[in-house]
């Protein structure tokens, strides 16, 4: 059994629930998806070509709304939602029995009509329809953290072989991921991306964090069946008490060394430009592999991104 469905985060990171006794979001509409699809006729049959989603922004979700327990709160509970409206961009999240998604989004409209004479239902209380415009797919954060080994002289150096072809004695694998690096300046992390794009974007939008101290310039790449498919480092080195944080996220892309009191500049003038940069997560299995001091701290989160859920 599930609890609400609906809720909005503001950009103050104030949630409202939007399914409750004094502010009941109903009958919500545009949560699908719509398709732009081109054919080339062969004869008498229409082949399709292309198969791309529209613009998410041109399908808005649409709210009916009821504001107040009692018709005694209803303009009031207008106003507190129209005050915490004011912070955008919002974040809707959707929770049925699949699963919790979250989706940006900027309001269209708002209606604003009087008790009982509302054009949806008359009725003791305000009856509104609100409009979203969403401007990504639905999503969810995944992270993951490095966990190497105790520094066990026994333990020597772990790792697993991926992909391949295998014959009589013989094994050609694609590449090698290293579970524990304690002999190389290396780390590496096996990262399963979920996420459905239907063909309109290339991999998902990721936030790397490394954690110093890092005496050698840090650098790291995605490996998916053999072949870097995208690559960043920095030139600079880290103290212990400082962090670098790249973030990909197209609405707020950075490169930034943060201090013990969470101030920060920018380093995106040192960012090694013979690489990709701001790297990607690509949809399937794939490593990432960093190279940075054996003590470093190394970590990240991407998006899972859906068209549709």
């Amino acid at each position: 059994m599930i609890g609400s469905m609906f809720q909005l985060t503001n950009a103050k990171g104030e949630t409202v629930d939007i399914q409750t006794n004094s502010l009941r979001a109903y009958t919500p509409t545009g949560l699908g998806t719509q398709y732009n699809n081109t054919y080339t006729p062969f004869g008498a049959t229409f082949i399709r070509t292309s198969h791309l989603p529209i613009d998410p922004t041109s399908l808005p979700v649409q709210f009916y709304l009821q504001f107040g327990d009692v018709s005694s709160q209803s303009y009031q509970t207008f106003s507190d939602f129209a005050s915490f409206l004011a912070y955008e961009p919002l974040t809707l999240s959707y929770t049925t029995d699949s699963g919790t998604w979250y989706r940006d989004c900027n309001v269209e409209s708002l209606t604003k009509t009087e008790i009982g004479g509302s054009s949806i239902i008359a009725a003791d209380r305000l009856n509104e329809i609100i409009i979203f415009e969403f401007i990504n797919p639905w999503y969810n954060n995944l992270s993951a953290v490095y966990q190497g080994y105790s520094d066990d002289p026994n333990l020597g150096t772990y790792g697993k072989i991926y992909g391949g072809t295998q014959g009589v004695y013989v094994y050609n694998p694609y590449y090698v991921y290293i579970e524990s690096g304690r002999n190389l300046n290396q780390k590496s992390m096996l990262v399963s991306n979920d996420s459905e794009y239907n063909g309109l974007q290339s991999g998902s939008p990721a936030l790397i964090e490394i954690d110093g101290p890092c005496t050698i310039n840090p650098s790291w790449k995605v490996v998916q069946d053999g072949i870097t498919v995208a690559s960043d480092g920095f030139l600079l080195t880290l103290s212990s008490n400082q962090r670098l944080l790249i973030s990909s996220y197209p609405n707020d892309q950075y490169a930034r060394i943060y201090n013990p009191d969470n101030s920060y500049s920018d380093v995106s003038q040192y960012q090694d430009f013979t690489k990709t940069n701001y790297v990607l997560i690509p949809e399937g299995d794939s490593t990432i592999v960093f190279y940075v001091d054996q003590t470093a701290g190394v970590q990240f989160t991407f998006k899972e991104e859906r068209m549709l859920v």
